[in-house]
């Protein structure tokens, strides 16, 4: 969940998967997405985001992962409309 938007993983055990959809809590629109994502070691099982840092944390296969994410907007509505374009998730 990020800016009142839960965004979901294709697959939790693959290396290369993709976050493939998004709902919006605020507008209850959601959104069909192919944004890359990997998987570092091997089976991902929680997802938080920091919107101070502006980091992703992960808890991957008994390893705490992080990754550095920008978003376009701090707003939700102008985050989560971008997110079909290639590049919008660093």
């Amino acid at each position: 969940m990020a800016c009142g938007v839960l965004y979901v993983l294709k697959k939790y055990d693959q290396k290369n998967t993709i976050i493939n959809f998004a709902y919006d809590t605020h507008s209850k629109q959601y959104r069909h997405l192919q944004i890359p994502f990997e998987i570092r070691y091997g089976a991902m099982t929680s997802l938080s985001y920091n919107h101070k840092e502006k980091r992703l944390y992960g808890w991957d296969n008994q390893h705490l992962v992080a990754y550095d994410l920008e978003f376009f907007s701090s707003t939700a509505v102008d985050t989560w409309m971008h997110l079909n374009q290639p590049g919008a998730l660093d």
